[in-house]
């Protein structure tokens, strides 16, 4: 977390995981130039309910939410979620 332990948290944590976890599937499908026929589903098991809203919900950024620690995973999960939903269904449970 750039070196900064105050930045280590779940509610940071969590929606790094389910970010590195897309992140990992989209490097797989273009090293391997994968066409899928139907979408793949992917299930995360997570006790966080705002890694849940962040991933499924839309975002809207605002000065406050700018601000806050978790404002660059929450833009960058929400943008890989728009970006793959052509080929990957998230079940976040």
């Amino acid at each position: 977390m750039h070196g900064d332990e105050e930045q280590i948290h779940s509610t940071r944590g969590e929606p790094f995981g389910i970010l590195a976890c897309i992140k990992h599937i989209v490097y797989i499908k273009s090293k391997f130039k994968l066409r899928f026929r139907k979408k793949i589903q992917i299930i995360i098991y997570t006790d966080s309910d705002s890694s849940i809203q962040i991933a499924t919900n839309r975002f809207f950024l605002t000065s406050k939410s700018s601000l806050d620690n978790d404002s660059d995973i929450k833009r960058e999960l929400r943008k890989i979620s728009k970006q793959t939903s052509s080929f990957i269904q998230l079940q976040l449970v």
